[in-house]
């Protein structure tokens, strides 16, 4: 068995690759470093795809995406850019026989940064990013262009990964956590849901080696939620550092952050979001190998 995947060199790609390899599914790997022999250069904004990368290979699983808008570029020139070129990569992979799509997708596409009530799969689609709005634009392409063709897709959506050195809002605030300034985190109870990067590796990989044979568009979570308190927390421990945390009110801060036009941050560092996992996750018969106690103790190792 054989697999194509783009963004294979990410975060997020690198850990499905070594589930694949674990998997004995080779992999052909479409990124911007091309450092070994099973690697493809391919740039999203200037590659064209050729039917030729896909030979033999019977899944394309789609990571490589950009959070950020180019300085002198507009929302709108992003979301053409990207929509095109994920377009023209699975016309050209659908022409070149492959028979399943994984589009990796994200919780980006409801644009909520907070919610008093848990978040199912069927919420209404409402981003409010350049990043949301294209992924959302893109679910819609991929579904259609499957639905044209005849052959299956899994979208998943998700939200943020944790692991060790991961990329994004938790490296930044990974980097506030490694100094000593203290922080308005104590007592806060907030519960945010976040995804082990090897259980949701592992779940792209038990689809890849199962073949569905039908589509579906899936909200996976593991189950794990953590405060941003619990999260600072272990990230000092895990350096042998103090927590140095203290207390002030939700109302102050919230104050604070609105007047600094920070409102988004506040609801994501003080805020509850919690998203339910799709029924589709136990009908495909998949079983987390990873537990909350797991995924922290292999993140933090120095932990006691």
């Amino acid at each position: 068995m054989k697999a194509c995947i783009t963004g294979g060199n990410g975060f997020l790609g690198r850990h499905i690759v070594d589930n694949l390899i674990i998997r004995k599914i080779s992999t052909i790997q479409l990124c911007r470093q091309t450092n070994t022999h099973n690697n493809i250069y391919y740039d999203m904004e200037t590659t064209t795809p050729r039917k030729n990368w896909f030979v033999g290979c019977s899944c394309l699983i789609h990571c490589a995406a950009k959070v950020h808008t180019q300085k002198n570029k507009s929302p709108d020139h992003h979301s053409d850019l990207y929509t095109n070129s994920t377009k023209k990569l699975i016309q050209v992979a659908i022409s070149a026989g492959i028979s399943h799509i994984i589009f990796m997708s994200s919780v980006s596409v409801y644009g909520k940064h907070s919610s008093s009530t848990p978040i199912h799969v069927n919420e209404p689609l409402n981003p409010n990013s350049q990043y949301g709005y294209t992924k959302v634009r893109e679910e819609k392409l991929i579904t259609k262009l499957c639905n044209q063709s005849g052959i299956t897709y899994t979208i998943i959506r998700l939200p943020l990964i944790f692991g060790q050195n991961p990329p994004g809002n938790l490296s930044q605030l990974m980097l506030l956590s490694n100094t000593r300034i203290p922080l308005p985190f104590l007592n806060l109870n907030n519960q945010r849901s976040m995804v082990y990067i090897k259980n949701i590796s592992d779940f792209v990989g038990y689809v890849v080696k199962s073949r569905p044979n039908s589509s579906s568009t899936i909200l996976f979570t593991d189950n794990i939620q953590l405060s941003t308190s619990e999260l600072v927390t272990l990230m000092r421990h895990n350096k042998g550092k103090r927590r140095n945390l203290f207390f002030l009110p939700a109302i102050l801060l919230y104050t604070v952050f609105r007047a600094l036009n920070k409102s988004k941050i506040y609801e994501q560092l003080y805020e509850d979001l919690i998203f339910i996992s799709s029924d589709e996750i136990h009908a495909y018969g998949w079983n987390q190998p990873y537990s909350r106690k797991d995924a922290i103790r292999n993140t933090f190792p120095e932990c006691k």
